[in-house]
């Protein structure tokens, strides 16, 4: 992973403040602005491959809102951990992590991923686990967070019957939880948006 330097920048290049860490853990600034101005973030590359992606997020005091992922590679611990520990920046507010679409696959009811797979709902416990190990790991997440997981409507192999629904919605909180919170994680609940019209055709 690319190692990146942030400073928050007035105009004329006065410097007002930076992060600086060591290895790859994600950077942040906090500083007071009590002048009316424009500012700027600047971004420089410390070590690593240039082509590299990262994502950039500012947040005003007093102002609250949630995180929310579209987890796109819910199999991969790394993927999982480095969601947690660097894009999840410290706040006390609930993070969405929204699997994909509630899916049947023979037998097993789980999730039609973003990847375009099915997923069982070990492996979203799984995936969870691993989100929850990365935010701990980062020493400037002090604040506890809530999860919510989160699939919305069917895709996948239709839901047949009364039946069908009801397994789904046993799996899916059995799935929920069965997952252990820890650190500064303090609570997980299970979020379904499913307006039963909403991709009938």
């Amino acid at each position: 992973m690319t190692g990146i330097y942030i400073f928050i920048v007035q105009m004329a290049q006065r410097y007002l403040g930076s992060s600086t860490n060591t290895g790859d853990i994600g950077e942040s600034i906090t500083y007071n602005i009590t002048t009316v101005g424009t500012y700027y973030i600047r971004v420089h590359k410390m070590s690593g491959n240039s082509s590299s992606n990262y994502k950039l997020y500012a947040q005003t005091t007093g102002v609250t809102y949630n995180y929310s992922f579209y987890v796109e590679n819910p199999t991969s611990s790394s993927y999982m951990q480095v969601l947690g520990r660097d894009y999840a920046y410290n706040i006390s507010a609930p993070v969405i992590l929204h699997f994909g679409q509630a899916d049947k696959s023979g037998t097993d009811y789980g999730v039609w991923s973003f990847a375009g797979s099915h997923i069982t709902f070990s492996q979203i416990q799984t995936a969870v686990s691993n989100f929850i190990i990365g935010y701990n790991v980062n020493p400037k997440h002090t604040n506890s967070i809530q999860i919510l997981v989160a699939i919305s409507n069917y895709k996948g192999t239709s839901l047949a019957n009364t039946t069908d629904y009801t397994n789904m919605g046993t799996a899916f909180k059995n799935g929920i939880s069965s997952i252990s919170v820890s650190g500064y994680v303090n609570a997980i609940y299970g979020a379904f948006d499913a307006e039963m019209d909403w991709n009938s055709n």
